[in-house]
């Protein structure tokens, strides 16, 4: 039987299964469906790939496509003079998982691995503990059906903390450099623009992550149809430095399916199931931990989360408990940054952080530093003082 079997076909299973298949263990990775079908689906996500995962992609063997680099981070606070740039210390990605997911899956498969099509849910997970030494879920932000208990120590948030509206765009001139853009507005939440590389070439993503009841949760009933003028309403209103680069002539979405709504609550759960019997089973990525996307950390914390379980599991003589605990400590030691910082950026933010934001605006080392959220753990060391990093641990 295959040492390891992988459930899920997002950016942590397949990082996983290449890392395990590159040091020869034996895997198979169960997808739902074939993943030729992802041009045809909705909009996932619009997920930047910070320079960490675009090395860990390069140690894989991933031709990256030729798709425009991402070399900066414009933030912005609306109403007030906060208005900076921070160059990245590499460039980032932000390509349409519909067309990346494929490309790794692709290469695991071309390299020999076995891929098998088939829906698994929490009531398999017995059987496969049977068919394999170890069981990896990376699929299900329900927590696979409710087989990754929920970790109230590490979950401070009861419902979601932003309603989200996302939609890829044509019309939009992208910043010089490029790079995302983040426009902070005080009671209302947060605008994004990202560069973006999807089927029809460059396009632009707009994301409103809006605080319930706030001046910019007014989205999430629109019609489909209606959306490219709300959006622009409200850039007018909170963004005018962005709404200033569109052409209303030009401005559309891309596609009706180009598109996603929904809430999310912020959650840590489990990295071992509770179920009997199958004590061999255990989740990374959105399985285990579920960011809310404020920060950018979900994908890249799945693709850190996968290469560290990787060299756990080539490096383990037994799968015993000593072998669990590590892995359980290990992985939290990752994730407890990039869930520090995604759960902060929620709140409102404190006199210190306003503070690092209007000294950045003449401190480009501070900018930069304040930028580089491929690096959760120096960003938490410039948000938190002191007094306040054990809280937000």
């Amino acid at each position: 039987m295959d040492a390891v079997g992988i459930i899920g076909t997002g950016i942590s299973g397949l990082h996983l299964a290449l890392y395990l298949q590159a040091a020869g263990v034996p895997t198979t990775v169960y997808a739902p469906r074939p993943l030729g079908e992802h041009p045809s689906s909705p909009l996932p996500n619009t997920v930047v790939r910070w320079a960490p995962t675009l090395a860990r992609e390069c140690e894989l063997g991933i031709d990256l496509p030729a798709a425009p680099a991402l070399r900066a981070m414009h933030i912005r606070v609306a109403g007030t003079p906060v208005d900076f740039s921070g160059t990245l210390p590499a460039p980032a990605d932000a390509t349409d998982f519909r067309m990346h997911l494929p490309r790794l899956a692709g290469a695991y498969q071309e390299r020999g691995g076995n891929l098998v099509i088939e829906a698994c849910g929490a009531a398999d997970l017995e059987r496969l503990s049977r068919s394999h030494e170890l069981v990896v879920v990376a699929a299900g932000r329900d927590g696979f059906g409710g087989a990754f208990p929920r970790d109230h120590d590490r979950s401070p948030h009861p419902a979601p903390r932003r309603h989200l509206t996302v939609g890829l765009y044509r019309g939009v001139t992208w910043p010089d450099p490029a790079g995302v853009e983040m426009t902070l507005v005080p009671g209302g939440g947060e605008i994004f623009h990202i560069p973006f590389m999807s089927f029809g070439g460059p396009v632009s993503g707009l994301s409103v992550e809006a605080i319930p009841g706030g001046p910019l949760d007014v989205l999430e009933r629109v019609p489909v149809a209606d959306l490219p003028g709300r959006m622009l309403g409200l850039l007018e209103r909170f963004a005018p430095e962005l709404r200033a680069r569109i052409e209303p002539g030009s401005f559309a979405l891309t596609r009706p399916i180009d598109m996603l709504q929904g809430r999310l609550t912020p959650v840590v759960r489990r990295v071992w199931t509770g179920l009997p019997c199958t004590r061999n089973v255990l989740a990374i990525g959105d399985a285990w931990i579920t960011n809310d996307p404020i920060a950018a950390q979900g994908a890249n914390l799945g693709s850190r989360s996968a290469f560290l379980l990787g060299e756990l599991i080539v490096n383990a003589r037994s799968h015993d408990e000593i072998f669990r605990h590590t892995v359980e400590d290990r992985l939290w030691a990752a994730a407890q940054a990039p869930t520090a910082i995604s759960n902060a950026l929620l709140e409102p933010p404190s006199p210190h952080v306003l503070d690092l934001l209007g000294r950045a605006v003449g401190d480009q080392h501070l900018a930069d530093q304040l930028c580089d959220f491929g690096d959760p753990e120096g960003m938490l060391e410039l948000f938190a003082p002191p007094v306040s990093a054990p809280a937000l641990l």
